[in-house]
């Protein structure tokens, strides 16, 4: 599996517009005061330490990109489409069948359930599975230097990442996000490769 550390940055899109003004309000006040004092205090140890990627200036410049790459995943997934017709044509608002001129102009019932089930069952988890990627930096840094203590594995195994290491793929060109987490030493341009984790 050819793998690639992440460096410069990634092609624009045309969401990118609508996500940065979003994402760049986003701030750890989003979060109950506990659990935001604990993603900063990760994503700080994180970056410290040279786990997490892409660089950033500080945790709330890295955090905004968490909230800006959950709003793109939103955005460029297909029922995301239908969720902003949800928000800005809304279901048919009286009973019976939509009248002709309205049709397109306003989602019908299955469009409106696919629409909300799209918030439950996508939208929730693109931002908490980000937030457990922040979390668990400073939990599996911890494992990694115990077993380092313990001598199974070298002082010079780190752990990565998120988007730190990208991977091939045979079915398409290009690098791509692999696991949540990749445990290598790296030795110049090779690395020694002793696992991967998913959060």
């Amino acid at each position: 599996m050819p793998i690639a550390f992440a460096g410069g940055p990634r092609q624009q899109t045309q969401a990118d517009g609508a996500m940065k003004a979003l994402a760049k309000r986003a701030d750890f006040s989003l979060l109950p005061d506990a659990l935001g004092a604990d993603v900063r205090r990760a994503i700080q140890e994180g970056l410290r330490d040279g786990v997490l990627s892409p660089k950033a200036h500080g945790a709330l410049e890295f955090f905004r990109r968490l909230v800006g790459e959950s709003i793109q995943d939103i955005e460029g997934h297909p029922r995301g489409v239908l969720l902003q017709r949800f928000l800005r044509e809304g279901p048919y608002e009286d009973r019976g069948r939509i009248p002709r001129a309205l049709r397109a102009q306003r989602l019908k019932d299955d469009e409106t359930a696919q629409a909300i089930s799209f918030i439950h069952s996508f939208m929730i988890n693109a931002f908490q599975g980000r937030l457990a990627e922040a979390l668990a930096v400073l939990p599996c840094c911890r494992i990694i230097r115990n077993m380092q203590r313990e001598g199974m594995l070298g002082a010079d195994a780190r752990a990565y990442f998120g988007e730190s290491v990208l991977v091939g793929q045979s079915q398409r060109p290009g690098r791509y996000k692999g696991a949540d987490l990749h445990v290598l030493a790296v030795h110049g341009s090779k690395a020694e490769f002793f696992g991967v984790g998913e959060i």
